[in-house]
Formats: structure tokens, C-alpha cells, sequence
């Protein structure tokens, strides 16, 4: 089961976000949907169900679980590769829902990260956590130098790093072609 993220509240009160997870629900972008029939039919007719019956602690783990498939199937606008801590090769990204970013396959139990006001914000998120190599690659639409300088904070002095498939290494003047 998935754990609530702090700021549940929020995001089931954001109006635009459900809005969004609606409109992927009915254009079928989120087959996800199909485990949750009662928390579905609620969201998209507001159906009336026995909440009691239903169990307020299950709705809201439904509705989540809807809101981290919406994440994980919105718009990608910036992902970075790492090695776990299994020594695994792994991917986390941003992506963008209802004008908002969110950080979607970075925590376990999965739950919702964001949401954020900006890309950089949200891969903060991502590249603070380490600062010993673990991250390897980066990609995004940003332009160069916002990548170069938002990947700084994720390579140790020395260590390589790819951006957008090409190879810098990280030297006391930041980020430079290797």
C-alpha cells in the first residue's frame, strides 16, 4: 500500500489536478483507473457511496494511487539516471500535471512528491539527496546551462556526468565537456 504524502490535503483539494486526472481517465490515458471502480465513479459523476462502507483510509489510498498513476503518465519534462541502492541502474522524473511538477518513481513506497512551482524546484528534490556519485545522467528540454548548473549539486569534484547524452566532468568551475 502506498503511504499518504504530508501534504495529501492539499492535493486532494487542488481543484485543476483532479480536473487534469479526469480528462486523462475518460480520454483512457489512465487504465490505471480500472482497480479503482468506486473512487473513479465518485471523481468523474460524483456518484454517491457509503463512505463508511467503503472505508474513508481505502478512498484516500484509492484516490492516490489514481493520482500517482496520473503523475507517472503526464508529461516528462526533466529525468535522471542513477544507481540505487542495490547497485541497480534507476530512473526518476519530473513531470508536469495541471500546470504544476510533481516527482513521479523516486520514493518507496511510491507517493507523490510535489507538487512543485517550477522543474528546478522539483528536481532539487531528486538531486539533493546524493552528492557521491550515485546520480549518472540527466535529460530534459531545459536549456544547457540551466542543466549544467541545476546538475552541479549531483556530482562529486571530478566525477563524470551525462547531460542530454553528452559527457561533462565536474572541475572547481562546474560542469565542463569531458
Amino acid at each position: 500500500m502506498s503511504e499518504l504524502p504530508d501534504n495529501w490535503a492539499e492535493i486532494k483539494g487542488d481543484k485543476a489536478f483532479w480536473d487534469e486526472v479526469k480528462r486523462m481517465i475518460s480520454a483512457g490515458k489512465l487504465t490505471e483507473a480500472e482497480d479503482y471502480p468506486e473512487a473513479v465513479s465518485h471523481l468523474i459523476t460524483g456518484a454517491e457511496f457509503d463512505l463508511e462502507e467503503y472505508g474513508p483510509d481505502e478512498y484516500d489510498h484509492d484516490l492516490h494511487e489514481l493520482a500517482i498513476a496520473a503523475v507517472i503518465n503526464s508529461k516528462h519534462v526533466f529525468g535522471v539516471f542513477y544507481n540505487d541502492q542495490y547497485g541497480e541502474d534507476n530512473s526518476s522524473s519530473v513531470n508536469e500535471l495541471a500546470g504544476k511538477f510533481y516527482v513521479a518513481n523516486w520514493a518507496d513506497p511510491k507517493m507523490i512528491i510535489g507538487p512543485n512551482d517550477s522543474i528546478e524546484d522539483a528536481a532539487t528534490v531528486i538531486l539533493s539527496c546524493y552528492d557521491d556519485g550515485t546520480f549518472t545522467d540527466a535529460a530534459s528540454n531545459l536549456p544547457i546551462e540551466q542543466m549544467l548548473k541545476l546538475c552541479e549539486q549531483a556530482v562529486p569534484m571530478g566525477g563524470e556526468f551525462g547531460v542530454n547524452g553528452v559527457k561533462y566532468l565536474m572541475t572547481k568551475d562546474g560542469l565542463v565537456p569531458a
